[in-house]
């Protein structure tokens, strides 16, 4: 599964942000993944991360709040995708895009010459009987 978020607003609409590594940490603490400069953002604001094919979002008690869809998050939240998210003054759109499943067939070997083959095994099932 990949997981983004994709700025909704401001002078870096559109800009796509991957969620790489699981927890990514959002606030503007130095060891947080994503560090934005709003005073209305807290230091440790809020996680997302992955558990077993679904993404999830806890806030961690910050002061303005994580919103998903309007309802502010009270513990942990599973996110889907489309999902709109709220992080201070910030807006994100999340995306996320599901891992297909292998669903093509093993290509077959390469032609080999089977008359060659049969031959040589000939050969040998006659060296083998002598």
């Amino acid at each position: 599964m990949k997981l983004h978020l994709v700025v909704a607003g401001g002078s870096e609409k559109g800009r796509v942000i991957p969620i790489s590594g699981s927890p990514f940490m959002i606030g503007r603490h130095p060891t947080c993944e994503l560090r934005p400069s709003s005073l209305l953002v807290s230091n440790r604001h809020c996680s997302i991360w992955q558990r077993g094919g679904t993404a999830m979002i806890q806030d961690f008690k910050s002061t303005n709040g994580t919103v998903v869809n309007g309802q502010r998050v009270i513990g942990e939240r599973e996110l889907h995708d489309a999902d709109r998210l709220r992080i201070g003054p910030l807006t994100f759109e999340v995306r996320i895009e599901a891992s297909s499943a292998v669903d093509e067939r093993t290509p077959l070997p390469p032609n080999r010459n089977l008359a060659v083959e049969d031959a040589a095994a000939l050969l040998l099932l006659e060296h083998c009987n002598h």
